[in-house]
């Protein structure tokens, strides 16, 4: 048997290549270069060339999409969590190829989570168990779903994270490996606030069991608190140069006022739409005519369902299982018509506008379960059965959950079509342009009316030619010619970043031009005086670059000593 130990020996890495064989898969239909998908937000490609654009002109972090909006200067990158973009901006540079880029943060990320969910079953159900549940999270119809049907690849990314965030959590209040837990404990909690605002939302409202398990650990067992002291404060650190400008600025977009449009009682879910229901690519809609499926699937619900029952009738329960189910009820209580009253009152819930977001972590916890099926052959019912005959039943239980995993939901993984040559497609003016329009959230609060069409230069005036010597996205150098003006309009949106000042350093004052928000000079500026108007990183976020270099900092002075 020395071919059986040898593999044993490199078990993790073949389960880690199988576990990337696997999530290729699920992408091969449209892994190919220049090659994509449609979707219900069909912008990925032209937010990754956006976000090089803006690296390439020399805005780091981006702030604003160069070209969208007919090129007034779309804050997208101050209030979208950076994550995947950021991920698929890496894939770029080593592919050449936007769509190719995207399709291959997909893969990275779907396996980030199935390894993540592996290594947490694995930590309660051993290796087999946390085989099981992790290919139940690869193949979870939520996850077709925010891939090929809603294009949610933030919200897919964030899910990714979460394994790995309960991972470490509980392995932080153990008593061992303390700073190597907190040190991937900070790594997966900043992953997951850099990947998607509203997950963020969704895990506070389900967060009060992990809180209270925390503190039960630290009074009851006189744990030290500087480990989840450390990780609090590094984790918003790291993440400042992000979150900071984010919160601060948010009542400086259409953000919050876009969400609350959506009246969220139309999209509660119904129990019967769990078990199964008729696969699609529309979108939610009122009581049960969704064009889409918010399945669990039944292969999932049946093993997780007798993974549960297997964990209390061995008596293999622990206090980390209460936790997990606490979080998987919630999730389903937040995402029926039951939890109504609470979608009305708490602060921010609304924000989230869909309640089958909360489905997300409602299929991570049905595959974590599905690992504990396991156990089965400890019950007592089977003590009296031979050695062999329950070491045949357990591999029978491994093969046949993997098989059913894969046969039920595989077919899921596929697009409505197919589009050929994608960056070309994708990236035409007009629609680089008219992105914008499908992520309203980010349009300047200022701004009523849209733009239609690129103004034919940089500057207007009521009076007197205008000489533009510089015009690039985030600086303009100009100069009035002829007699003074009292009102300059500039053909980008107003937001705080922009600065102007004149050839003799005088600062010039400006303010939003009504409904149309463009920004509008209204210092007088002598004849023929060159002005330079520049976008420049506000206090706010060069307070959080810094909080985040010194966070890096201390993440380096943690690790090393």
């Amino acid at each position: 048997m020395k071919w059986w130990n040898k593999i044993l020996k490199h078990q993790n890495l073949i389960l880690a290549l199988l576990f990337l064989a696997a999530n290729i898969l699920l992408l091969l239909p449209v892994l190919g270069k220049n090659q994509f998908f449609p979707s219900h937000d069909d912008t990925w490609i032209i937010r990754l060339q956006q976000f090089d654009r803006a690296i390439k002109l020399g805005q780091i972090p981006p702030r604003l999409a160069p070209d969208m909006a007919f090129g007034f200067g779309y804050p997208i990158f101050v209030y979208y969590a950076p994550l995947f973009t950021f991920l698929s901006w890496i894939f770029l540079k080593i592919v050449g190829s936007y769509s190719l880029a995207v399709v291959l943060t997909i893969i990275f990320v779907n396996f980030l989570g199935t390894w993540g969910m592996f290594l947490l079953a694995k930590k309660f159900f051993g290796t087999k168990g946390g085989v099981i549940a992790a290919l139940a999270f690869t193949f979870l119809p939520y996850r077709a779903l925010d891939i090929y049907v809603r294009g949610a690849l933030a919200e897919l990314a964030a899910l990714s994270f979460l394994p790995f965030f309960f991972y470490f959590f509980f392995g932080l209040f153990e008593g061992k490996e303390r700073k190597k837990n907190a040190l991937g404990l900070i790594l997966a909690t900043v992953g997951l606030l850099l990947s998607h605002n509203l997950m963020l939302i969704i895990f506070a409202y389900l967060f009060l069991p992990f809180l209270i398990l925390a503190f039960w650990q630290l009074f009851h067992h006189r744990l030290p608190w500087r480990w989840p002291i450390l990780v609090v404060f590094l984790t918003l650190f790291l993440s400042a140069f992000y979150w900071l400008p984010m919160i601060t600025g948010l009542d400086n977009v259409q953000a919050v006022s876009q969400a609350q449009k959506t009246f969220f009682a139309d999209h509660f879910v119904y129990l019967r739409q769990l078990w199964n229901w008729p696969w699609g690519f529309g979108g939610s809609d009122v009581g049960l005519s969704d064009g889409m499926s918010f399945k669990i699937g039944k292969a999932h619900l049946l093993l997780a369902l007798g993974g549960l029952a297997a964990l209390v009738l061995a008596k293999k329960w622990q206090k980390e299982f209460a936790c997990l189910l606490i979080l998987g009820l919630f999730s389903l209580f937040f995402s029926l018509s039951y939890s109504s009253f609470f979608w009305e009152n708490l602060p921010y819930l609304a924000v989230v506008q869909f309640p089958w977001r909360f489905l997300g972590p409602l299929s991570l916890v049905v595959s974590f379960f599905s690992g504990a099926i396991i156990f089965l052959p400890q019950l007592r019912f089977f003590s009296s059965w031979p050695k062999t005959v329950k070491t045949a039943g357990m591999a029978a239980i491994v093969l046949v959950s993997v098989l059913g995993l894969v046969y039920f939901n595989l077919k899921y993984f596929t697009p409505r079509f197919k589009i050929y040559q994608a960056d070309e497609a994708y990236l035409t003016p007009e629609k680089i342009s008219q992105a914008a329009k499908a992520i309203p959230e980010y349009l300047p609060r200022w701004v009523s009316v849209w733009p239609e069409e690129k103004p034919a230069q940089a500057v207007e005036t009521e009076e007197g030619k205008v000489e533009i010597s510089l015009d690039s996205p985030y600086k303009i150098t100009f100069r009035v010619e002829g007699k003074r003006q009292e009102e300059i309009i500039v053909n980008r949106f107003y937001f705080p970043g922009w600065q102007a000042k004149s050839a003799s350093e005088e600062k010039i004052i400006f303010e939003p031009e009504k409904e149309k928000g463009r920004i509008v000079l209204t210092s007088e500026v002598g004849e023929n005086e060159e002005i330079t108007l520049f976008f420049a990183p506000t206090l706010v976020e060069k307070i959080g670059i810094a909080f985040s270099i010194l966070g890096l900092i201390l993440l380096l002075v943690v690790v090393f000593y």
